[in-house]
C-alpha cells in the first residue's frame, strides 16, 4: 500500500507535467484537467498493483489456472504512441510485474505453474483523421451527401429499446393468461404499454424509408469505422448505396485518409475498388492479393475481412484507414497508437511460451486458434483441475 501510494503520487506530477508541456507539441496536445491524471494513475497504477497483488495471492492459493490483463501500456500508448517515453515506462512497470510474479511461483511450490505471456494484438503509430483533414470521418461522410445529410446516432438505441420492452410485454400476457398474480400483470403491462407507445417508436421492419436518406450513423474504432444509412434496417449492398448516394462511393474512394471501403455484394462481402467491386473469396489468394496491396499476409486478411463483413451488425459500409509502408495507419479515433484494423505491427500480438512446450504455432492465425494448444496440453475440465491439480 505505501509504495502504491508513493508510484501514485509520482505518477500524478509526472503526467501533470507531461500533458502541460504536450501543450508545446504540435498535434499531440492532450487534454488538461485535473481529474485525468488520476484516471491514469488508477489504470497504470492501482489497478495493476491490485491485480498483480491477486495474482501472487492465487499462486499462494494453488488456484488452478490464473489469468490477468494488464492494459495500462495499451491506455497510455493511444494517447502518446507505442514508442512514447510514457508507454515505453508504463511497459517498463508491467515487466517488473511480470518478473514479480514470476519470483513469486517459483518461491511457492504448491503447485508447479507454467508462465504464459502474450498480447492480445500489436499497436501501430497512427495519425488522426482529423488531423489530416480537418475533420472527423462522420463530418467528411456527411459533407458528401450534401447540406440535407445528418449524424443521427439515436435511432439504432431507439431500435434495441423496443426489443426488450417487446419481450417484456410478451411475458407479461403470458402471465396473464396463465392467472399469474393477473391484476398486477395488467397495471405493468398498461404503465409499459404506454412508457413504450410514448417514447419509442413502432419496430423498424417496414423495409425502405427513403424519408430517412439524409440519416447517418458512423461507429468508429481505432482504424475501423462502421457506417450505416438509415433507411432500411437490413444491411444494404454496395449496389443499393451507389443508387442512393451515387457520388458517396467514388468520394470515399479518391480519398487517401481511407485505405479499404469494404461491403457486401448479393450479401457476401466484397471490396470497392477503383476497377470495381471485387468479392472477398478467402479462399482464393489472387483474389486477395489484388484487392489487398501492402499487406504481408493478403489471403488471411481477406479471410478476417469476410468474416467482418458477414456478421448482421456490421456496417453497410466498413472502412479502413489508410495505412504505409512504415507501418503507420490514419485512426478515425483522436489516438496516436491504433489496432483493430490492419496495417502495421497492430496484426501481430506476441506469446512467450516456457522453453519446454514445443508449440508449433506456424499455423496460428488469431486467438482461437491458441486454444487447441492449451486444450492439448492443459485440457482438464475445472472439476478435474481442481481434484487432479
Amino acid at each position: 500500500m505505501v509504495r502504491t501510494i508513493g508510484v501514485s503520487v509520482w505518477e500524478y506530477a509526472r503526467d501533470l507535467w507531461g500533458r502541460v508541456a504536450s501543450r508545446w507539441q504540435p498535434g499531440r496536445s492532450r487534454q488538461f484537467t485535473l481529474i485525468s491524471p488520476f484516471l491514469q494513475i488508477m489504470v497504470n497504477v492501482v489497478f495493476r498493483e491490485i491485480e498483480t497483488f491477486g495474482v501472487m495471492l492465487d499462486i499462494y492459493r494453488g488456484v488452478p489456472s490464473i489469468w490477468a490483463n494488464y492494459f495500462g501500456y495499451d491506455e497510455v500508448a493511444h494517447h502518446v504512441g507505442p514508442l512514447g517515453q510514457d508507454a515505453l515506462r508504463a511497459l517498463r512497470g508491467l515487466d517488473k510485474q511480470i518478473r514479480q510474479i514470476d519470483r513469486i511461483r517459483r518461491q511457492y511450490r504448491r503447485r508447479e505453474y507454467d508462465l504464459f505471456v502474450l498480447s492480445d494484438h500489436g499497436q501501430s503509430p497512427s495519425i488522426p483523421f482529423r488531423e489530416l483533414h480537418g475533420t472527423t470521418l462522420g463530418e467528411h461522410i456527411v459533407d458528401q451527401l450534401g447540406d440535407s445529410a445528418r449524424l443521427d446516432e439515436q435511432w439504432g438505441h431507439v431500435y434495441h429499446a423496443r426489443k426488450p420492452a417487446d419481450f417484456l410485454l410478451e411475458e407479461l400476457r403470458r402471465m396473464e393468461r396463465e392467472g399469474y398474480r393477473a391484476k398486477r400483470a395488467r397495471v405493468l403491462m398498461r404503465s409499459l404499454r404506454h412508457w413504450v407507445d410514448e417514447r419509442v417508436p413502432p419496430d423498424p421492419e417496414l423495409g425502405w424509408d427513403l424519408e430517412r436518406h439524409g440519416d447517418v450513423i458512423v461507429r468508429s474504432s481505432g482504424s475501423l469505422a462502421h457506417v450505416y444509412f438509415n433507411v432500411t434496417p437490413s444491411p444494404m449492398d454496395l449496389s443499393e448505396v451507389a443508387i442512393l448516394y451515387p457520388e458517396l462511393l467514388s468520394e470515399l474512394l479518391k480519398e487517401p485518409a481511407i485505405g479499404l471501403v469494404l461491403g457486401r455484394d448479393d450479401g457476401r462481402a466484397a471490396l470497392l475498388t477503383q476497377e470495381g467491386v471485387l468479392r472477398l473469396n478467402a479462399g482464393s489468394e489472387s483474389h486477395s492479393a489484388d484487392g489487398l496491396p501492402r499487406l504481408a499476409q493478403p489471403r488471411w486478411a481477406a479471410q478476417e475481412l469476410a468474416r467482418l463483413a458477414s456478421f448482421p451488425h456490421s456496417g453497410d459500409l466498413i472502412l479502413l484507414g489508410a495505412w504505409n509502408e512504415s507501418g503507420e495507419v490514419v485512426c478515425f479515433e483522436e489516438q496516436w497508437a491504433s489496432h483493430g484494423g490492419l496495417g502495421g505491427p497492430q496484426a501481430y500480438p506476441f506469446l512467450l511460451h516456457p522453453a519446454h512446450l514445443e508449440w508449433d504455432l506456424s499455423g496460428v492465425g488469431n486467438a482461437r486458434d491458441l486454444h487447441e494448444h492449451f486444450v492439448a496440453t492443459y485440457g482438464l475440465s475445472g472439476h478435474e483441475a481442481t481434484e487432479e491439480g
